[in-house]
This record gives structure tokens, C-alpha cells and sequence, in this order.
């Protein structure tokens, strides 16, 4: 008898389902409810008193069935794939492309190629899902690379290309990197700075092999200090001379070419700002700011020789005068032809003892070079004559100077290869050196 009522009441519940079902599915209920239902109740209550075990079994088996169907007519479900990642459901999808696209779309979120093979493939088992239940690619995309076991996604301290150090995030790596530079400044005394544009942080993928090989952002500053590729600034200040301007004077007095100070000049000093840039601890650049005088200098004074020494030392009917001053203990230590090969006239004198210009001309050369002439003047006349002054100590005139003969342009040294103080004279036709004598005669 209990199976008997047990029965008729799975029955009656499942009526009344089926009466509230039936106010949301029209069709269900116009043919269902009047030809399947309720013709089957009837039967299977007049049943039931001749096998009431046998009747209950089949009535709970068959509203079992009825109410799956049911359900899924009720909500809109379908048959689908569960999707299936290491034993673990990540997703549901109605058709199979849809993990085919998900699974391109992982690839290109994870966007390392040395991740690709190590991205899982998802199993797909049948299922039966409502649709509002069904996942797209991208989210399903995203579930497959957060399930892939083999990759990670980080934050990475990348110093020129290359990965330095490893955290979960961002937020850890720029703590850290804020506090060096705040470190960085107090050690090196530095008034601002910043990483340059070789440091960057970085969230990617990357295999988690690798990930786990690299050290914490502060293990890496801690066992690397002042590795990092820093930009620093500072302002200076420095004491620096101010220069003194010459005021100089004309006198003729003096010989041209000679200079006589009659009131020193003074340097003054100035504050200097300056703001200087340094590269990894170098200094690359310098930029003044500003400048302040703080003593002003003292202008020096001068006089500037204008007087012109003409000496009218002929010997007998030479065409050129003696380009020494005669002095006591001068002397002619060497002519041409002398079986050395010298080119001209060696006139020994005291070194400083003035120098004339044997005749008028144009200086066209007043320097020194590696001739092994030392300081010198060559002194064009024209015609295809020039005189050459050699191992001066000074020289009172410039190239391009016209000059009169017999002016003082220089003074008797010992520069270039020289033994001692004396005037190396040349005369030379079309640059070529000749004797002297005929041009300025004897001693």
C-alpha cells in the first residue's frame, strides 16, 4: 500500500509542475498535458493496484526523465562542451570553434613566443547548458592562459633588453626603484634624479622557469648598488678670475714692436652657478646658470713702441746695409762656400742685439717652424730677391709689415739649431740661396 501512495504522490507533484510549466510553454501544454499526461495517469493508476512496486518504479523513472527535459525546454539550455583544462572546468561553449578561436586568442594575449608551446589545449566534454551559461572566445581566452601552468604573468625590471628582476607587479618593482633614486641622492649628494631612458617596467608573460631564476627587484639592487643607469642633477658654485682689459698707449719712445707696462693689471673674481649633469656618476655636461662679480678687475696700462731705427751702415758700394747692430765682439763666425754646405752668412753678436732689415720690402714670413731655423723673417724686395733672418729671439714684425731698410725687426737669439747667440743672414735670387757679401759686404 505504501509504494501505492508513494507513487500517486510523485504523480501529483509532477502534475502540478507540469500545470506550471504548461502557463510558460503553450505547446507543451496543448498536446502533452491532454494526450500524453493525463491519459497516463489514468493508466497508471488503475495499474497500481495490481503492481504498485513495478509502478512506482517506472512513474519515478519516467518523472525523472520528464523533469530534465522539461528543465531544459524551461530555461533555454542546449547541448554544448564543458571545456576542460587539467581535470578543472574553465568555461562552457556551444560550438567547437569557439575554443579553436580562444585558443589563437590566448596566443596573441600572452604575445612571447617562447610561450606558444607551453600554452595547454583544453579537452571539450558534452554538456548540457543554458545559453545565458555559454562563454565567448576572448573570456574563455583569458581562462586558458590564467589555467596554463607553464607561463606566468609578471612585472620585469629591464635594464637595455635585458630582464634584471622579477616581481608580481609593478607597484613592487616602482617602490622599489623610488627609494633608490631617493638613496642614490643622498649618497652622491645630488640635488635631482632620474632613471634614464634605458630602464623601463615592464607586465608580460614569460615562461615560469625562467621567472624563477630571477632575483626580487631588491635582492638585485642589494647584491648590484648603484648598477642602475641613473640621470643626476647638481648646481655649483665656484669662484672664478675676472679678466683685466689692457689700455695701451702709443709712444715713440719705444721701439715698434716693444711693449712696456706701466701700471699691472688685477684680476677680479666672480661667483659662478653652475648646473652640472651626470651620467652613471660621470659628468657629461656643464651649463652655466648665472654670474655675479664679486671684485672688479683692474685694467692694465701699457705703452705700445711706434720708433723706427733706420741705420745707414753701408760697407763701401754694397746695395744693402749690415743687418747687425755693430757691437762690440761682433764678428762673422761662418760665410757661404765654407765646406759644409752653408747656405749664408752666420754674423755672432749678443743675444738681443737688434736685427735691421738689409732693405726695403714686404715680410712675407715672420714665425718659426721645423725648418731648424728657429724664429725667422723672410723679407720679400722684389725681383726675385729675398733676405732670410734666422735663430732670432724675437720678432718685432708680422707677415704682410712693409718694411724700410735699416728698421729694426728683430733682435740676435740662438732658436732652432743654433750653438749660440748670432743672425743667420741669406740672400737668395728666385729662392735660391747666393753669397752674401756682394749685397752687404764685409764686417
Amino acid at each position: 500500500m505504501k509504494y501505492i501512495e508513494f507513487a500517486c504522490d510523485i504523480l501529483n507533484k509532477f502534475a502540478t509542475f507540469i500545470k506550471v510549466f504548461a502557463n510558460k510553454t503553450a505547446l507543451f501544454t496543448k498536446y502533452t498535458h491532454k494526450f500524453v499526461l493525463f491519459p497516463l495517469f489514468a493508466s497508471a493508476k488503475k495499474l497500481s493496484i495490481k503492481a504498485p512496486r513495478f509502478v512506482a518504479t517506472v512513474l519515478a523513472s519516467f518523472v525523472l526523465i520528464l523533469t530534465v527535459t522539461t528543465t531544459v525546454l524551461a530555461t533555454d539550455a542546449t547541448v554544448a562542451y564543458n571545456v576542460m583544462l587539467d581535470g578543472k572546468k574553465i568555461g562552457t561553449v556551444k560550438e567547437q570553434t569557439v575554443l579553436a578561436e580562444a585558443e589563437i586568442l590566448a596566443a596573441e594575449l600572452v604575445d612571447n613566443s617562447e610561450c606558444n608551446s607551453l600554452i595547454e589545449h583544453p579537452q571539450l566534454v558534452y554538456t548540457i547548458a543554458g545559453s545565458k551559461n555559454l562563454a565567448d572566445a576572448n573570456t574563455l581566452s583569458s581562462q586558458i592562459v590564467d589555467n596554463s601552468q607553464k607561463i606566468s604573468k609578471v612585472s620585469l625590471l629591464v635594464v637595455d633588453n635585458i630582464n634584471l628582476a622579477v616581481e608580481e607587479n609593478n607597484e613592487i618593482i616602482n617602490s622599489a626603484l623610488e627609494e633608490y633614486l631617493k638613496n642614490y641622492a643622498i649618497k652622491h649628494q645630488m640635488e635631482s634624479v632620474e632613471f634614464s631612458s634605458a630602464l623601463s617596467v615592464v607586465s608580460v608573460y614569460i615562461p615560469k622557469e625562467k621567472a624563477e631564476q630571477l632575483p626580487s627587484v631588491n635582492d638585485y639592487i642589494s647584491n648590484n648598488p648603484d648598477s642602475l643607469p641613473v640621470q643626476s642633477y647638481t648646481t655649483i658654485t665656484v669662484t672664478e678670475d675676472v679678466p683685466y682689459t689692457t689700455k695701451t698707449t702709443k709712444t715713440s719712445k719705444l721701439l715698434a714692436g716693444s711693449t712696456k707696462v706701466t701700471k699691472p693689471g688685477v684680476l677680479g673674481s666672480a661667483e659662478v652657478v653652475y648646473k652640472v649633469a651626470y651620467q652613471d656618476g660621470k659628468e657629461v655636461e656643464k651649463t652655466k646658470i648665472s654670474s655675479k662679480v664679486v671684485k672688479e678687475p683692474v685694467a692694465q696700462e701699457a705703452l705700445v713702441g711706434t720708433k723706427r731705427v733706420v741705420a745707414a751702415d753701408k760697407n763701401g758700394e754694397a746695395s744693402m746695409c749690415w743687418p747687425v747692430k755693430r757691437v762690440s765682439g761682433s764678428y762673422v763666425s761662418s760665410y757661404v762656400g765654407d765646406g759644409r754646405g752653408h747656405k749664408g752668412m752666420d754674423i755672432v753678436a749678443k743675444g738681443g742685439t737688434p736685427i735691421y732689415a738689409a732693405t726695403s720690402g714686404t715680410v712675407v714670413f715672420a714665425s718659426s717652424d721645423r725648418s731648424g731655423y728657429g724664429k725667422y723673417i723672410i723679407i720679400d724686395h722684389g725681383n726675385g730677391i729675398k733676405t732670410l733672418y734666422g735663430h732670432c729671439s724675437a720678432l718685432y714684425v708680422k707677415k704682410g709689415d712693409i718694411v724700410s731698410e735699416g728698421e729694426h725687426i728683430a733682435a740676435v737669439g740662438t732658436t732652432g739649431y743654433s750653438t749660440g747667440n748670432h743672425l743667420h743672414f741669406e740672400v737668395r735670387i728666385n729662392d735660391r740661396p747666393v753669397d752674401p757679401v756682394p749685397y752687404i759686404g764685409y764686417n
